[in-house]
């Protein structure tokens, strides 16, 4: 628990339980390779776009 008192205001956090956020990506990506490091409070998120495919023509005859 973190508390801070000033004149002028009074602040407590309080951490309980885990914490979860979904985040809608507007891109198809490589779920396997995600990559996450955590440091000094920042959460990073690697995680590479997904190739898009080529178009190939078929000859019907």
């Amino acid at each position: 628990m973190n508390r801070e008192e000033k004149a002028e205001y009074y602040r407590q956090e309080i951490c309980r339980g885990s914490y979860q956020r979904s985040i809608a990506l507007p891109a198809a990506v490589k779920e396997d390779e995600a990559k996450a490091t955590f440091q000094n409070g920042v959460l990073e998120l690697t995680i590479p776009k997904m190739e898009k495919t080529k178009r190939s023509t078929i000859k019907i005859e």
